[in-house]
């Protein structure tokens, strides 16, 4: 018979979100270099490449024409069109991870995470397994701020791209976690503390259902009290 020790627990996927901005990028980099246990799920763009950018590590860049081909053939769990420009995320590219029994960390727009939490309610390989997170500016001048000093937004779109984030802000009531960003510091804490979170609310679901297969249903049941 097979232990909880023998039997692995299933991957988790942690999703971050928020406005352009808001330091989604900072904070996947962080979790990554600490976290052994995380990989992250390489979103795929129509966009140009930018300067620094490297493929299949930063983005998977392809033509719109080729992005659309792939959305015919039903290759995204999710896409958007954010800025003009598509962004999605392949099947195979989170498949896969999952299936080395790792952690998957997403870092995608607003209208991507909508598209995610509906399909976890009906997708077996999303369902219970999807984290979400909104990191919240802490103004929308903090956040003009640091669109600025990016450099990459052209002036012409940086009033767009503020528009846009007041109405992702408001989306932020939807996901399971909600932190607004301090400092880099602050912030890595508390998403760290969200991730473990999710960590051991998944740990225990898997050890009850291996419970339940091995000794049935019965006294497991019913919550503990002292």
């Amino acid at each position: 018979m097979k232990t909880s020790e023998s039997i692995p627990v299933p991957g988790l996927i942690f999703l971050l979100s928020g406005p352009s901005g808001v330091g989604k990028t900072t904070l996947c980099k962080k979790l990554l270099a600490q976290h052994s246990t995380l990989q992250r799920a390489i979103t795929t763009t129509s966009r140009p490449i930018r300067a620094g950018e490297v493929e299949g590590q930063d983005y998977y860049f392809i033509s719109p024409e080729a992005f659309e081909a792939g959305v015919a053939s039903g290759k995204f769990y999710e896409k958007a069109q954010v800025h003009g420009q598509w962004k999605g995320i392949y099947k195979a590219e989170i498949e896969a991870k999952l299936s080395q029994g790792v952690d998957v960390l997403l870092s995608i727009d607003v209208q991507g995470a909508a598209t995610c939490r509906e399909l976890a309610k009906t997708d077996a390989l999303l369902n219970d397994r999807l984290v979400t997170v909104f990191v919240l500016p802490s103004s929308i001048e903090v956040l003009k701020s640091r669109l600025c000093a990016r450099g990459d937004v052209p002036a012409d779109e940086l009033q767009a791209r503020l528009n846009d984030a007041q109405k992702e802000i408001q989306q932020a009531e939807f996901f399971h976690y909600r932190l607004t960003s301090a400092s880099p510091e602050e912030d890595i804490r508390q998403v760290e503390a969200l991730y473990y979170k999710a960590k051991i609310r998944q740990k225990r679901q898997h050890a009850l259902m291996l419970a339940e297969k091995i000794y049935g249903a019965g006294p497991l049941d019913t919550p503990f009290r002292a």
